[in-house]
């Protein structure tokens, strides 16, 4: 229904469908998620997980986390970017607003639940938003859950996506096809089967991003591929 096609070093549209509509995001929220996490928190900073763990949507995607579990944000990140994970989202979005809410000396002294540490966060991502001059976007969850209030545009999240792809931590997880977590005892396995070497759909000179999925925003994938000196991201809503 929504598409574009742009060129990451002269940022030329390529292609463009509806890349203005407002669109629901699905998953695809998770590359802002990931975003404003590393801009409060450092990959070896470790988080215990506590009840947001569990208020996530029943129909959820899960990494696996459970209440009492220590992890680190980068196994957090994994979670979150390979097996898209909601669990990790909220884990991660509660550690962040709690982080954010301690740094600031005027909130000494205060403590702070999980709904506010996660409203704090998403109120970040919002900030961002404004900063990058979104124009029609808005979040209202750090997972991309269906909100009618939750909404961005191909163009506006190709604008995202060129943000992930320039942050090599967050580029490095989107590139794996699997990755094995110490703390479940599993691995995950990318939701994109463009990078899945076995797959049918496997293409070599994708470099893995974000895929999405939900009841109201359907399929979508958020893609950088590389050929030659060309780097490309597309995304399809």
């Amino acid at each position: 229904q929504a598409a574009i096609l742009v060129n990451v070093d002269s940022k030329a549209v390529m292609y463009g469908k509806n890349m203005d509509k407002k669109m629901y995001p699905a998953s695809t929220t998770k590359l802002m998620t990931a975003l404003t996490v590393l801009q409060t928190m450092d990959t070896d900073d470790v988080v215990t997980v506590g009840d947001e763990v569990s208020m996530i949507a029943a129909d959820s995607s899960k990494a696996g986390f459970s209440k009492g579990q220590i992890v680190t944000v980068e196994e957090l990140l994994e979670g979150l970017l390979i097996s898209s994970g909601n669990d990790a989202a909220y884990i991660l979005a509660k550690a962040t607003g709690q982080k954010i809410f301690e740094n600031n000396i005027e909130n000494e002294g205060k403590s702070f639940t999980a709904s506010q540490c996660i409203q704090r966060f998403v109120f970040e991502m919002n900030k961002n938003v404004r900063d990058m001059e979104l124009e029609n976007t808005n979040f209202t969850s750090p997972d991309g859950y269906d909100d009618k209030e939750q909404y961005t545009t191909a163009s506006d999240l190709s604008k995202i996506a060129l943000e992930a792809y320039n942050n090599k931590e967050i580029l490095k997880i989107c590139q794996m096809g699997s990755k094995y977590s110490k703390t479940l005892g599993k691995t995950w396995k990318s939701t994109n089967e463009l990078i899945n070497k076995s797959g049918k759909y496997y293409n070599q000179y994708c470099l893995g991003m974000k895929t999405g999925s939900t009841d109201l925003a359907g399929k979508c994938l958020v893609s950088v591929a590389k050929k030659d000196d060309k780097t490309c991201i597309s995304v399809v809503l």
